[in-house]
């Protein structure tokens, strides 16, 4: 029974988790659609479109339009990380670049924190048009990002470390068209994840609250890269062997798992795992939610189960085996005194007689051997009688008479004998 019970414990909590899991990433990708829908609905700003108009308009009046990225590209890269040249400046500080700056600013203060480390936003021939941070290269349109961009008008770049800016982040890049849908740029932002941090944050917070207290998440990258952990763990460490877990033999991904406990001594833990699917034109990255249980605590509620099963069990043995006892005491002392007046009767004791008050089988048995031995007694009282007859008898023989005739012998008792046997025998011998 406590198999039985731990087992549909399991699958309940595995399918509840699953659907947990699978809340919690739709949540997450929800929220990367909502900032990427932030940046489509910028892609339309007017200040936006004027500068990348102008700037390709100049650019189309270049002679040799890769001649010239090549060389402020060159310019560019050979300039120290942490000094801007006065070509960068002109960039990140024209009137495109400070309005970003300034609606990021406006997102930074309502998340507190800086929700888009960095923006860049280039032309229709990959040249850096603004900037919010300073940017690593002129020339963009060599990056496969870039290129996606351009070809599907939505590209999201998996988790890295900006190391410009020190945060966590994801590229997001957006398409922009002019108003006849001729394609005229690309922007590129960076959204800081711990916009996705901070809706597993809030659910940890509420862990003691509504989930179990052993309850740990766990997001990874498609390919099994640490994203965010209710436990210590470094940013893109290798979980990859999770993944694995979950393969069975033939190769296919397995709801859940039972393996050790993260920390030695704690038994074993149940592991449940799900796929992001996405949302709308946010197709997803594939990342994945593990929710680790300690088996101790979820499974808490079967072993006391158990243990309540047990001690009623012992209880009901105890309490059957002393019914057994004063059951079998109760039938026991009757059949052992039973057994006593047999025997002495056997020895002669024909008055004994056995009391029992009871109506069940053993008041039956003592019935039928009392009416028993009342007629033993009865029958031994009248072969006393007889014996007692035959041997007057005997002491009478003196007064018979015998009379022989030719045909046979015939033997008349005297009055005495007739009166004792009560009759007048006409022939005692026979013919």
């Amino acid at each position: 029974m406590a198999d039985s019970s731990r087992k549909t414990l399991q699958e309940s909590i595995v399918k509840s988790s699953s659907f947990l899991a699978g809340r919690i990433l739709d949540g997450i990708d929800r929220d990367i659609y909502e900032k990427t829908r932030m940046f489509q609905k910028y892609s339309r700003d007017l200040i936006l479109r004027e500068a990348l108009s102008g700037s390709n308009r100049e650019f189309g009046r270049l002679a040799d339009i890769q001649a010239y990225m090549d060389e402020k590209d060159k310019e560019w890269t050979s300039a120290p990380v942490k000094e801007a040249t006065p070509f960068m400046r002109g960039i990140s500080s024209n009137a495109l670049s400070d309005e970003l700056r300034e609606k990021m600013e406006f997102h930074g203060e309502r998340y507190g924190f800086n929700l888009f480390p960095s923006v860049v936003v280039t032309n229709r021939y990959g040249a850096v048009v603004s900037m919010t941070e300073k940017s690593r290269r002129y020339r963009q349109d060599d990056n496969e990002w870039w290129r996606e961009t351009k070809e599907n008008g939505l590209y999201f770049g998996d988790v890295r470390r900006d190391e410009d800016t020190g945060a966590n982040v994801m590229d997001i890049g957006i398409r922009v068209n002019d108003a006849k849908g001729g394609f005229t740029g690309v922007i590129k932002a960076a959204l800081n994840i711990e916009t996705v941090n901070g809706t597993l944050k809030a659910l940890e917070a509420e862990k003691d609250v509504v989930l179990p207290r052993s309850m740990h998440l766990k997001l990874t990258t498609r390919d099994g890269r640490l994203i965010y952990s209710t436990r210590d763990f470094k940013f893109l460490e290798d979980a990859s062997g999770l993944l694995r877990e979950f393969m069975s033999e033939a190769g296919e991904h397995t709801p859940y798992f039972l393996r050790k406990a993260y920390e030695p001594g704690e038994g074993q833990e149940l592991s449940v795992h799900v796929h992001s699917k996405g949302h709308k034109d946010y197709k997803g990255l594939g990342w994945v939610m593990f929710v680790d249980y300690e088996t101790a605590e979820i499974f808490s509620p079967v072993a006391e189960l158990r243990d309540r099963i047990l001690a009623f069990s012992i209880i009901v043995a105890a309490a059957s085996a002393l019914i057994a006892f004063v059951i079998s005491r109760s039938l026991s002392r009757p059949i052992e005194r039973l057994r006593d007046v047999a025997v002495e009767f056997g020895r002669g004791g024909m008055d004994i007689r056995f009391e029992a008050a009871s109506k069940d089988e053993i008041g039956v048995l003592a019935n039928t051997f009392n009416r028993m031995a009342q007629e033993r007694k009865r029958m031994d009282d009248e072969l006393k009688k007889s014996e007692e007859r035959f041997r007057s008898l005997v002491e009478t023989t003196s007064d018979w008479v015998w009379e022989v005739d030719g045909k046979g012998v015939y033997t008349y008792t005297s009055p005495k004998v007739r009166d004792l046997l009560g009759y007048e025998p006409e022939d005692i011998l026979g013919k």
